[in-house]
């Protein structure tokens, strides 16, 4: 909604709201959230950002429609650049009100512009600008800053020193300081007197001051809580408490970038606090300057504050900066952007909040080594393409390609003529076309979990939540397809909706639809009124697409009690099989719930979503209006739906336990009888300890075919290319600390398929399959002077870091070597080895299939884990098969071989890499091919490139020569 011009004419326009920004090389449409505040545009990564990712001043600007096949598009240009902006919303309404907004805006800033609005700041350092001379500053103050041990260049040491006790006295000083605003605990503050403009930003941030400290300082992560940063680079280091970064800046369109060369210092107060400092630096040999393309500013001072409380658990922070950004941008426009600028103590705080990375940190002091290093030019690729300049060819080959795509075929073929209201053929087409395009992008999607036969997929898009969900139903289509079009049988599928209902049939095809859903905790309900559209396609394919719409006098607001939501697409394919008594089904739904909602609520409603199909079969199964043919079970392994008919099972065997109990109290029995009693009752006792159990039609198949796992195994080889690996090895083993491995490397990658793969991850008792609640692996290690093997256990292994899993295995090995459990040798001696072969066996069998901790044999609960891993490279072995124990009772037994350079084809060409073979033995009652092929693909992507796992910390790499 736009807010009117005053009739005082002081005129002031705020409009808000998402739309779709067309980024990058690939020029794909993005979700931003966009905000006009009188004649300047603001947008955001996310609603709720503090400090805006780009600004558009409007003064001059041009807005027009363009064409798209997806979305209704307009663009924003200045004659003065060949720079534009490209957005789009999903409604022509909405793209109407914003061109309108924006044309009004622009008119009004033609028209309202003066040269004194235009006058940029004085970039003067005057001896008013500062706040106290030399010699007149709080000698507190310069005794507080005087610290050993953290050098600066002889060059640059009074011009440092002088600016340090100036930082520190602008950030203590409260009174000169004027409030302009505040969000989300962070005040924003304006410099009385300052002729410069100086502006300062104050907040709470509950995390560790070497953590907060550490991120400030990394260059590499700045863009993630200044999003104005186009690049970074830190072009050359002093020491590790003096160097020179720069920075670029995003234009503020339509004017040109702005670049830093910033001369930056840190150290430890005495009274513990921690200061930052930059300011420009003198030598213009750093970095060559590049106007007219990017104006050259100077960073006078700007840096944080950091002061830790008693606890040393949380800091306050102060981020103050004085910039001189040149010509070419309005002074008023000046003042909103540093205002906002000041902000990035909360961007600080979020990038912090979502960092869980469990890790000691250590009290920071001037010997604190942070490894500070020279780095590559690193961009915010989304927005580089888009601030270079672009010849008018480009521009108008752009919309010629964009009308001609508009007026070829609809990329969807119509089967059998779908009705298709006139008023609404556009956005019914645009949104066919979306769903093509974001429902088979599968790279963009991050897979959250496979439950109840559904494998269900998020995606974050700014503050656009995504959520797909995939699975198999083994129901005529038509049953599948009636569930999803009614509105009113929605609610059976979708615990989360209060209400859905039918507004209007607007044909056969299409419909007007409104969906209500629950409150959840303090957080309102949403209510969406969406405009549904079906067809068949040519291939059989059944979609259903959904998008929100305006109709008031069909769907008045609910407001402030609903509020309601945005549903910028929601679809459902259904792909019949051959004998069309079943289909493949994928939904989808994006959505923009509005308001101020907690992030943990809206990831909760979106990772629900996917699994409404499982629901749907539910809910399509107890029709009795079917004619129900052979039960088959869904291919995909059903756990839930296993999991409620052997709750019954138990609550037979618990009542058949404590009969038999009581009728060994009260009667006498023979002695066959009781012994056969006392062996039932310890059945049923351990039926109740292992729980439910989880049993598909083909994991039936699978144990009752085979016996032990020699009578049914698959045996697989893996080559794998070493050459991004070794890299990764070496750059993590500069740290002191962290001997990483071939192995380590394995188990951890290990650990990550096997999350992916629920129904590998488990054990099998009594003919029955038994998820695992956590994921377990285990490695075996050399012992008793590399004579013997011995197990080492990691349990949760898919949350681990690698360094975690490095520790984890030296603890483990050190703490096997350092026993000496002389009672078991001897014990072993006098048993005989088919005593101990039957001792370990069943021993092994209570503990590995049944879970039971027996202290007396050393016996624990699943004690191998799902799968174990040795290394026989060690051994001079380039491959080799192992069995797999019986007592082990593990899926998978994996060996690593050694690395050798061997001849391979890359890229069409013989290559020379060093390749290491990895070999499996896998329990075929475990797991068929389509399960080894999902995790071979995940396995074979980690090992052979770890940074896809966990990058290698930008610190690590020079932590020693920093310590030099």
């Amino acid at each position: 909604m736009v807010t009117p011009p005053s009739s005082n004419g002081s005129s002031f326009l705020r409009k808000a709201g998402h739309l779709y920004k067309k980024t990058g090389l690939s020029r794909s449409w993005r979700p931003r959230f966009f905000s006009l505040e009188g004649t300047v545009l603001y947008y955001y990564k996310r609603e709720g950002d503090s400090v805006p990712k780009g600004i558009v001043v409007l003064t001059g600007c041009h807005v027009r429609a363009t064409t798209d096949k997806k979305l209704y598009s307009f663009r924003i240009s200045h004659p003065k650049t060949s720079k534009v902006y490209d957005l789009a919303a999903t409604l022509p309404s909405r793209t109407e009100d914003w061109i309108q907004a924006l044309t009004q805006a622009s008119t009004m800033a033609q028209t309202s512009a003066s040269p004194a609005s235009s006058r940029p700041l004085t970039s003067h350092t005057s001896s008013s600008d500062v706040l106290h001379s030399s010699h007149s500053m709080d000698p507190s103050i310069t005794e507080l800053v005087d610290v050993p041990n953290a050098t600066i260049p002889d060059m640059f040491c009074d011009r440092m020193e002088s600016l340090l006790t100036e930082f520190v006295a602008l950030a203590t000083d409260a009174d000169g300081w004027k409030l302009q605003t505040e969000h989300r605990d962070v005040k924003a503050y304006v410099r009385r007197a300052s002729k410069t403009g100086t502006f300062k930003g104050v907040g709470f941030i509950a995390q560790h001051p070497h953590k907060v400290l550490q991120l400030v300082l990394e260059l590499s992560r700045r863009q993630t809580f200044d999003p104005q940063l186009l690049a970074t680079q830190r072009v050359h280091v002093f020491n590790d408490h003096t160097w020179v970064d720069h920075l670029t800046y995003k234009a503020v369109f339509p004017a040109a970038a702005r670049d830093f060369v910033n001369l930056t210092h840190w150290r430890v107060l005495k009274d513990g606090s921690i200061v930052v400092v930059a300011t420009y630096a003198n030598d213009d040999s750093f970095i060559k300057n590049q106007e007219p393309h990017i104006v050259r500013g100077k960073i006078i001072m700007a840096g944080f504050l950091i002061t830790p409380n008693k606890n040393y658990t949380g800091v306050d922070a102060t981020y103050i900066t004085r910039v001189d950004v040149k010509t070419g941008i309005p002074a008023g426009l000046q003042a909103k952007m540093f205002i906002k600028q000041a902000f990035v103590v909360d961007g600080l705080r979020k990038t912090l909040d979502e960092d869980e990375s469990p890790q000691q940190w250590e009290h920071v002091t001037n010997n604190t080594v942070f490894g500070i290093s020279t780095t590559d030019c690193v961009e915010d690729e989304e927005e580089a393409y888009s601030m270079r300049p672009q010849s008018v060819d480009v521009q108008e080959h752009d919309d010629q390609g964009e009308t001609q795509s508009n007026n070829r075929p609809c990329v969807v073929p119509q089967e059998g003529f779908p009705a298709v209201p006139e008023e609404y053929s556009e956005i019914i087409e645009k949104a066919v076309a979306r769903m093509e395009a974001e429902m088979n992008d599968e790279s963009s999607w991050n897979f959250i979990g496979d439950k109840d036969g559904v494998k269900a997929y998020t995606r974050v898009d700014g503050s656009l939540t995504a959520a797909k969900g995939v699975g198999y139903l083994p129901y005529h289509p038509r049953a599948i397809w009636e569930q999803v079009i009614d509105a009113a049988r929605r609610k059976l599928v979708d615990p989360q909706l209060a209400l859905g209902m039918n507004l209007k049939t607007l044909n056969a095809h299409t419909n007007i639809d409104y969906f209500e859903y629950k409150s959840m905790f303090v957080v309102a309900g949403r209510d969406f009124c969406t405009l549904t559209h079906w067809r068949v396609l040519p291939s059989g394919a059944i979609i259903v697409v959904a998008q929100s719409i305006e109709v008031q006098e069909l769907c008045p607001l609910k407001e402030p009690k609903i509020v309601r939501g945005d549903l910028h697409l929601g679809c459902t394919k259904i792909v019949p099989n051959a004998a069309y008594d079943g289909a493949e089904v994928t939904t989808m739904v994006k959505t923009d719930l509005k308001g101020s909602i907690p992030g943990r609520i809206a990831g909760k409603a979106a990772a629900d979503q996917p699994f409404v199909i499982f629901r749907m079969g539910e809910v399509i199964k107890m029709r009795r209006d079917l004619i129900q043919g052979t039960d088959e079970s869904i291919q995909v392994m059903d756990i839930s739906k296993t999991a409620k008919s052997t709750v019954s099972d138990i609550a037979m065997y618990a009542i058949q336990f404590g009969g038999a109990v009581l009728a060994l109290k009260t009667a006498g029995l023979p002695t066959t009888v009781h012994f056969v009693t006392v062996v039932l009752i310890l059945f049923f006792a351990l039926k109740l300890h292992l729980g439910p159990n989880s049993m598909s039609h083909r994991r039936k198949m699978r144990i009752s075919s085979f016996g032990t796992p020699d009578s049914g195994i698959i045996l697989s080889t893996l080559k794998l290319d070493m050459t991004k690996t070794n890299e990764y090895i070496t750059e993590r083993r500069k740290n002191s600390v962290c001997h990483l491995t071939i192995m380590h490397i394995v188990l951890r990658a290990l650990g990550e398929a096997l999350s992916k793969a629920p129904s590998v991850n488990g054990h099998i008792a009594f003919g029955n399959y038994y998820p695992a609640p956590t994921v377990d692996v285990s490695c075996l290690v050399a012992v008793a002077s590399g004579n013997d093997l011995s197990v080492c256990r990691l349990p949760n292994i898919d949350k681990m870091t690698l360094q975690d899993v490095v520790n984890r295995v030296r603890g483990g090995a050190t703490k096997i070597r350092g026993s000496n459990d002389k009672t078991q040798e001897n014990r072993n001696k006098i048993i005989p080895t088919w005593a101990i072969h039957l001792m370990v066996n069943v021993f092994g069998w209570l503990g590995s299939a049944c879970g039971l901790r027996i202290p007396l044999v050393g016996v624990e609960p699943y004690m191998f884990g799902s799968c174990m891993v040795t290394s026989v490279g060690m051994m001079g072995l380039d491959m080799t098969f192992l069995p797999i124990t019986p007592y082990s009772q593990v899926p998978m037994l994996m060996t690593i071989g050694s690395i050798k350079d061997e001849a391979v084809v890359v890229n069409g060409k013989v290559a020379v890499r060093p390749m290491l073979t990895v070999t499996t033995t896998i329990d075929d009652l475990y797991i068929d091919s389509s399960e080894a092929a999902s995790m071979t693909k995940t396995l074979k992507a980690i090992v052979e490139d770890p940074s896809l796992l966990e990058a290698v910390p930008s610190a690590l790499g020079t932590r020693t020569q920093g310590s030099r």
